[in-house]
């Protein structure tokens, strides 16, 4: 079946299945490194001299300048073409067409997409808590470099609590997800910043 007869849907649904990593291999669009359990790279959509863009499997997101997507929107703008005309790029290059799609297999599609979305919800509940509370930490200790007693006496039922939020920011960076849902479902961080229950992200 030739690529131009790929329906809309299932030619976004087939090349989320495929790793960010091997798209980005294939086409050589970056220079990919790992760096501990993350695959990194300087991103392409700004200067950047230090890598700043993280690789998921199913996505990526540069946390320098906030650009984020899925495989299709990355080789859209990477390329300058449009989200459809990429996906169907990919599909044909991996040999991927909807048309040969079995029920299971479109079962088994919708799944796994509907498992996407709730990790990259869940991942966007970690980086807004992370950005909270790293700003709640920041604030604080500005304000006790002051080295005045008044601000101390202000911040007194604060202050006894650094450390622990420091504890917070590790685990949301932390490789593994668990890690990162002990944090964000901590009674600190619901109770601070409003962050609702793990079983509704």
């Amino acid at each position: 079946m030739p690529a131009n007869s790929l329906s809309k849907i299932d030619v976004f649904h087939l090349v989320k299945q495929i790793p960010m990593l091997a798209v980005i291999r294939k086409y050589g669009l970056l220079e990919v490194k790992k760096c501990g359990s993350r695959w990194m790279a300087c991103c392409p959509f700004h200067e950047d001299n230090f890598p700043s863009l993280v690789v998921y499997r199913d996505g990526w997101k540069c946390f320098g300048c906030g650009a984020h997507g899925d495989i299709t929107d990355f080789v859209a703008r990477i390329l300058n073409v449009k989200p459809l005309q990429a996906a169907k790029m990919i599909a044909r290059d991996f040999g991927l067409y909807a048309g040969s799609l079995t029920p299971p297999v479109r079962k088994r599609l919708a799944r796994l997409e509907r498992k996407r979305k709730a990790e990259q919800k869940f991942r966007q509940r970690v980086d807004e808590a992370h950005r909270r509370l790293s700003l709640l930490v920041r604030t604080t200790e500005r304000v006790l470099a002051l080295d005045r007693w008044e601000a101390y006496n202000q911040l007194d039922s604060l202050v006894h609590k650094l450390p622990y939020w420091e504890f917070l920011l590790e685990c949301m960076v932390h490789p593994d997800p668990e890690m990162q849902k002990i944090a964000l479902d901590s009674g600190e961080v619901r109770r601070f910043l409003g962050i609702v229950n793990l079983r509704e992200c």
